[in-house]
C-alpha cells in the first residue's frame, strides 16, 4: 500500500494498513497496546483521500497514528525503565535474617572480642584467616566450632548436640541452647575458645 500523495487522488485503505502493517507488531510485543489503536478504523474501511485537500480525514487518521505509535514508544521506554529499576533493586536489596532477636544476642557475643567481626546478612557468621567458627543458622540457632576437649565439656555441661546443616552433622560445631546464646558472659569463655582455635589453624588461601 502506498501513502497518499498531493500529486493524485488515491483510495486508502487505513484498516488494512494497521492490521497488517502495525498493530500485528504491537499486539505482538504486549498486548497493553490493543487500547492504544482500538479506536482506529476496522478492515476493509476505505477512504478517499483527494489531491485537492477536500477530504482529509485519511490524513487525519495517518496523524492519530502517528501520535498513538509515539505515545506507545514513550509508554513502553517508561515501563521497561521502570521495570528494570525494579529488577535492580531487588538484586541489590541485602537478604534480611528471619530471627532478629536471635541475631541481636549474636552482635552482643561478637562484639566481646574486638579482633572478630561480624559478616553475612542472610547467614550472620564469623571468618578468621578463611576458617569460619560460628554461625547463625536460618533456624536461629547459633553454630560454634569448638576444639576436642573444650567441645566434649560443652556437649556434657549443657546437654548441647552437635550441629547438623543440609542433614548432615557438623563434628566440630556445637548448637548453643538458646538459654546459653542469651547469657553472653558465660557464652564469651567458650567463643574465645573457638577464636583461639581457628587462630592456630593454617590460614587458607585466597582466590
Amino acid at each position: 500500500m502506498r501513502i497518499p500523495n498531493r500529486n493524485a487522488c488515491q483510495s486508502v485503505s487505513i484498516g488494512a494498513f494497521l492490521r497488517v502493517r502495525i498493530l500485528p507488531t504491537f499486539l505482538t510485543f504486549n498486548s497493553i497496546y490493543y487500547p492504544i489503536f482500538s479506536g482506529l478504523p476496522r478492515s476493509g474501511t476505505v477512504h478517499q483521500v483527494s489531491a485537492c485537500g477536500k477530504n482529509r480525514r485519511g490524513m487525519g487518521q495517518l496523524s492519530a497514528l502517528r501520535f498513538r505509535i509515539s505515545a506507545a514508544i514513550r509508554h513502553c521506554n517508561h515501563k521497561c525503565r521502570r521495570d528494570t529499576q525494579t529488577a535492580y533493586n531487588f538484586l541489590m536489596a541485602k537478604p534480611v535474617y528471619p530471627h532478629p532477636d536471635k541475631l541481636e544476642l549474636y552482635e552482643k557475643l561478637v562484639a566481646t572480642n574486638p579482633k572478630v567481626q561480624l559478616k553475612g546478612a542472610g547467614v550472620p557468621n564469623t571468618i578468621l584467616n578463611g576458617h569460619m567458627f560460628s554461625y547463625l543458622t536460618k533456624d536461629g540457632k547459633l553454630a560454634l566450632r569448638l576444639p576436642g576437649g573444650v567441645r566434649e565439656e560443652f556437649l556434657k555441661k549443657y546437654r548441647a548436640n552437635l550441629c547438623a546443616a543440609y542433614g548432615k552433622i557438623q563434628p566440630e560445631y556445637v548448637e548453643v541452647p538458646d538459654a546459653i546464646l542469651a547469657k553472653t558472659s558465660e557464652l564469651r569463655k567458650y567463643f574465645d575458645a573457638s577464636f583461639g582455635y581457628v587462630s592456630s589453624l593454617k590460614p587458607k588461601k585466597t582466590k
